[in-house]
């Protein structure tokens, strides 16, 4: 009799999450999927699983993983209910999973570096044996082709993702390389030499994987989820929260950044520090700023008269106890404070990250303005706490049909919405440098470095 008892209580998948209150999600430390930003966990994977876990009523947990192919063999051992594998997967070659609907579709891109010969094709790559080098990921990808093209030679690069491999490119220790269309329209802006040479075959999906199993719960949940996001553009909000300003790229732009980032910042990395410790900012956020604002120049001059680094005008520094706006160091903690004190000045119902770009945008165009949008936004049925919603009115409140109707008049929105773009870009950069040790080395400890001119609290 117990044993009956014991069979007739079988939990599904779904029920056993529930019940656990946990869902775990493996997934890839990438750009694509899920990454450490300057408000803790983000990623569009990250962001995804989040909704899910959501909407099931549980607690989200990732196990992070190497690369997209331990994902799924992490799912295939029982250790990860869910994976996010960020790459396009066939499924056929993995029988023991379930791929739920793609969310996204991404064509495989051959990258080379400026300076050297552009492939024109697969063909191409034959001529120098083992000049393509790919992540384990892609393996079975070139055992595709090479079926088509038996002369194909190509090198994997163990313990290596994507991401390693586009920095090994651009150093030159490497000829060429494959990536997924997505992760090189992240990582072009780090590497302003690589290029594209051409795309192979047709876009394939990116899509979460499953136990295949009898009971197909967690499969029907996934599903469900997916369609109703997409359904309600949620799906094409994350992509676009992570994908869309990306479109702006301008490459001169970014190698004169990276040139700056070697030449000039390292006389103000200790002062964005310092900023950073008082306000509780990243110091690569407000290094950014300074970056967008003055070019890391502390004798910067607008033409209406804001000056220094952070580019402060003459009340807002007097309002802040800066007395002398082209001292680095005062123009810095200034700054700092003027952004932090816009983020606390938003509605508390504006989450992270839009809550950043938000502020961002205030001190760029001005509270008002952004209030005036976000009333817009909702007077026409949007919602007033998504900086994608925000984004698409600022650039009218230079049309008087609409600013004529706000509070605070007229405004060159376009130029904040570009001002935000642009510093989310610098950050990224900077945070990926971070990553890769390659920042200049002039940083001090905030609390033991002194200041050449006290700063009025």
């Amino acid at each position: 009799m117990a044993i009956l008892a014991t069979c007739a209580y079988s939990p599904s998948n779904l029920s056993r999450i529930q019940r656990t209150g946990t869902l775990v999600v493996a997934t890839p430390n990438s750009p694509t999927t899920y990454y450490l930003g300057p408000y803790g966990a983000t990623g569009p994977d990250y962001d995804l699983a989040t909704g899910l876990a959501r909407s099931l009523g549980v607690k989200l947990k990732i196990l992070e993983v190497a690369n997209g192919y331990d994902a799924l063999e992490a799912v295939k051992q029982g250790g990860a209910d869910i994976a996010a594998p960020g790459v396009a997967v066939k499924a056929g070659q993995y029988p023991h999973l379930r791929f739920a609907p793609p969310y996204q579709m991404v064509s495989r891109l051959v990258i080379y570096r400026t300076g050297e010969a552009a492939p024109a094709d697969m063909a191409d790559l034959t001529h120098d044996e083992f000049a393509l080098t790919v992540a384990p990921e892609y393996a079975p990808l070139m055992q595709r082709l090479k079926a088509a093209d038996g002369d194909l030679h190509w090198k994997v690069s163990q313990g290596s993702g994507p991401d390693d491999l586009l920095v090994a490119l651009a150093q030159g220790h490497i000829n060429y390389t494959i990536v997924n269309e997505n992760e090189f329209r992240i990582s072009r802006r780090f590497y302003p030499q690589l290029r594209v040479a051409f795309k192979i075959g047709n876009p394939e999906p990116i899509a979460w994987a499953v136990a295949r199993r009898t009971d197909s719960t967690l499969y029907q949940a996934v599903t469900a989820y997916f369609a109703h996001s997409e359904a309600s553009h949620q799906v094409a909000a994350v992509l676009h929260r992570y994908y869309g300003d990306l479109d702006a790229y301008d490459q001169t732009n970014t190698q004169l950044f990276l040139n700056d980032v070697g030449s000039r910042l390292p006389d103000y990395v200790s002062s964005f520090n310092r900023a950073a410790a008082v306000t509780g900012l990243s110091w690569q956020l407000l290094a950014a700023v300074g970056y967008q604002e003055s070019h890391w120049d502390p004798g910067a001059i607008s033409p209406t008269g804001v000056r220094g680094i952070m580019m402060l005008t003459s009340p807002t520094a007097t309002r802040l106890g800066i007395h002398n706006r082209e001292n680095p160091h005062l123009s810095i903690i200034g700054g700092a404070r003027y952004l932090a004190m816009m983020l606390r000045k938003l509605p508390a119902s504006i989450q992270d990250p839009d809550r950043l770009w938000m502020a961002l945008a205030a001190y760029n165009v001005g509270y008002g303005h952004v209030m005036d949008a976000r009333r817009i936004v909702a007077k026409e049925g949007g919602n007033p706490n998504s900086w994608a919603a925000v984004r698409k009115i600022l650039p009218l409140l230079n049309q008087r049909r609409y600013y004529r109707h706000t509070q605070f008049g007229y405004a060159n929105g376009m130029q904040a919405v570009q001002y935000v773009a642009h510093i989310k870009d610098y950050y990224h950069v900077l945070m990926w440098r971070t990553a890769q040790n390659s920042l200049p080395a002039k940083v001090v400890d905030p609390l033991q470095a002194s200041d050449s001119q006290p700063v009025s609290q």
